[in-house]
């Protein structure tokens, strides 16, 4: 348990620390900042496959509501493939704004299992 939770505070501080510096550096050069939207995708979605995969996600309302908006992002995804080309641009518009929303909901409900619901494991008995 121990172990699980060392990946996991990892996880969390890892997840901070790019966030916070490819906002600061997204002002420096947009370059940056688009860099950072992919590492920070990138690490997130190797984050969600690990814990899927080791089976340390907690059953919760916000995980739940995450997958649901992730299923919606990829089902609108498919159709705007096969919708006109000039449906596509409003569509990678909002996903170009969403994504950082998503990212820091991410990073709330990985930071929430951490450091709320592992740290009085009993209460979540309750």
């Amino acid at each position: 348990m121990k172990k699980i939770r060392l990946i996991k505070q990892l996880d969390v501080m890892g997840q901070i620390i790019l966030i916070a510096a490819f906002v600061l550096l997204g002002f420096i050069s947009i370059r940056n900042g688009i860099t950072g939207y992919f590492i920070v995708g990138g690490w997130q979605v190797l984050s969600s496959l690990v814990h899927i995969g080791m089976g340390w996600f907690s059953s919760n309302k916000y995980r739940k509501w995450y997958y649901g908006l992730l299923v919606w992002v990829v089902v609108f995804f498919m159709v705007a493939l096969v919708i006109p080309k000039t449906l596509m641009l409003p569509y990678l518009y909002f996903i170009l704004f969403f994504s950082p929303g998503m990212a820091l909901f991410y990073l709330f409900i990985c930071h929430r299992e951490t450091f709320v619901m592992m740290a009085r494991p009993m209460d979540q008995l309750k």
